[in-house]
């Protein structure tokens, strides 16, 4: 913000060790540093014996402390009260704050912002030994620094608005739960006794496109855990190995087969009808006498669903089987008939539409940080 002096970081920091050799017969937390201003954490226990290092460092509360590999990615943080008394190795410097000018959590909010992110990234180019960051580098860092009084002012502020939005989403995520269930419950109540397999409910319908020379194809990807569609960048024919893609189409039941299990499904909108998925993503189409497109597309969101899709196949990791069309197709699930999808219908979209609302509203929560974090930093 215009008016407040530029300070380097070396003038109201200062590093700090704390070193031990470590002890065989003692167990330590070892802390990291997320990125992008995200956090110290705890990121496992280990005894002194099961560790390489030949030193460990102490860390305590409102030191600040930065990854000297990833602090060109916001790896910078300052330690949490129930951090205290952890410790990490030499790649994560700390450093001690003077409080008669710098309140520790100016500098927190200062790590979330995009201009510290900028900041430790311009000292990392041409740098050698992984673009590491010393801390007399890190040192050099010039911040903006008002009066200790306003620092906590401001501090302050942003602590309340930060808490605020925390209420707001573990209030929007008890409301998603809830209107969960409602659906699940009031699927299984229709359904009563009746299950069927997918291949009476959908069947494979591909509106396959050959790749031809010169054309670009813009390209949709599934979000996991049902959390819809988003487009990605085209890809030119020059580019791709694939003989053919998947157009979409309205209504299409789209399944990613490499992430399945983990609910990269959608039931495609017009929005992205007429764009294209690569041929890993299988679409299907709703028998009209057996499956109505927009109530499969409020079930296939819910826990239950995603859950039964995890089942389907086996394995772990990059050695997890593909969830293939007729792993789907065999898959037996409650399901009502379609007069009663069509009468549960109108009570999922108005359940839909008060998910959009709140999404809506967690999204612009969400936004009011950042916006902060630049009028004060940027």
């Amino acid at each position: 913000m215009a008016g407040w002096p530029l300070v380097e970081l070396g003038e109201v920091v200062e590093p700090i060790l704390r070193g031990e050799v470590p002890d065989t017969e003692k167990e330590y937390r070892l802390i990291g540093v997320k990125w992008w201003g995200a956090g110290a954490y705890e990121y496992a226990r280990r005894g002194g014996g099961e560790t390489k290092a030949p030193l460990l460092y102490e860390v305590r509360t409102d030191d600040v402390i930065i990854n000297k590999i990833w602090a060109r990615h916001g790896s910078v943080s300052v330690v949490t009260s129930d951090l205290d008394g952890a410790h990490g190795s030499s790649e994560f410097p700390t450093f001690v704050v003077d409080r008669d000018r710098l309140d520790p959590q100016w500098i927190k909010w200062w790590s979330k912002s995009p201009v510290a992110w900028s900041a430790c990234a311009a000292l990392s180019y041409g740098t050698s030994g992984m673009n590491r960051i010393q801390p007399r580098q890190f040192l050099s860092l010039a911040i903006q620094l008002p009066p200790l009084a306003e620092q906590l002012r401001i501090v302050a502020r942003l602590n309340a608005v930060a808490e605020k939005i925390a209420i707001i989403r573990a209030s929007h995520a008890q409301t998603a739960t809830e209107l969960n269930e409602l659906i699940v419950a009031s699927h299984f109540s229709a359904s009563s006794d009746r299950r069927v397999r997918f291949a009476e409910l959908i069947d494979l319908h591909e509106d396959k496109a050959p790749v031809e020379q010169g054309i670009d194809y813009p390209q949709v990807g599934i979000r996991g855990f049902a959390r819809g569609m988003f487009t990605k960048d085209s890809v030119s024919s020059i580019n791709t190995t694939y003989r053919h893609f998947n157009r979409l189409y309205q209504d299409a039941f789209v399944v990613s087969q490499v992430k399945g299990w983990e609910g990269a499904v959608a039931v495609c909108a017009s929005d992205f009808a007429g764009l294209f998925v690569s041929p890993e993503y299988r679409t299907f189409r709703c028998r009209p006498s057996y499956m109505i497109p927009g109530y499969l597309a409020a079930i296939v969101s819910t826990d239950w669903f995603l859950d039964g899709l995890a089942t389907l196949t086996r394995g772990q990791g990059a050695r997890r089987e593909r969830l293939r069309p007729e792993m789907l197709l065999d898959w037996e699930v409650p399901m009502p008939s379609v007069a009663a999808q069509a009468d549960l219908l109108a009570q999922f979209r108005r359940v839909s539409a008060v998910q959009r609302g709140h999404a809506r509203i967690i999204t612009d929560c969400e936004a009011l940080l950042p916006a902060m974090l630049n009028d004060v930093f940027g």
